[in-house]
């Protein structure tokens, strides 16, 4: 992935959360490329970005994972909660960081596009407290 999209990625999920009235600041830590507060508690979220759906396969593809030559699991020693961004469709939608068990994430155009933001968003941070 090209440092444009990632960037491009960042902004993205923060202009969505701040939508939301989060509090967001673009901080490109190791595994962790914004903060956003929730609740009285800052969420480490990992963005993850995408320019455009895979069109053979009808779906959205998502690189997660870290590290450049090893390729290693996110996990919660990273982050929290990751943005899945699709720059084509101006959408982001929030897993927690257990709701993603491989290295690439594919989610099939239809499903993607039903998918509310601000209920994914609201749904991650709640596996935050249990």
């Amino acid at each position: 992935m090209s440092i444009r999209i990632g960037r491009r990625g960042d902004l993205f999920a923060a202009a969505v959360l701040e939508g939301f009235g989060v509090d967001v600041s673009i901080v490109n830590r190791k595994g962790c490329d914004l903060l956003a507060r929730y609740n009285d508690q800052w969420i480490r979220v990992e963005v993850k970005a995408t320019q455009r759906m895979q069109k053979d396969r009808r779906c959205y593809t998502w690189k997660t994972s870290r590290g450049n030559d090893k390729k290693y699991y996110l996990d919660t020693n990273d982050c929290d909660v990751v943005a899945l961004v699709a720059l084509d469709a101006r959408k982001a939608v929030f897993r927690h960081v257990t709701d993603i068990p491989k290295m690439t994430t594919h989610i099939f155009e239809q499903k993607f596009l039903e998918i509310d933001e601000r209920e994914s968003w609201d749904a991650a941070c709640a596996k935050l407290a249990n």
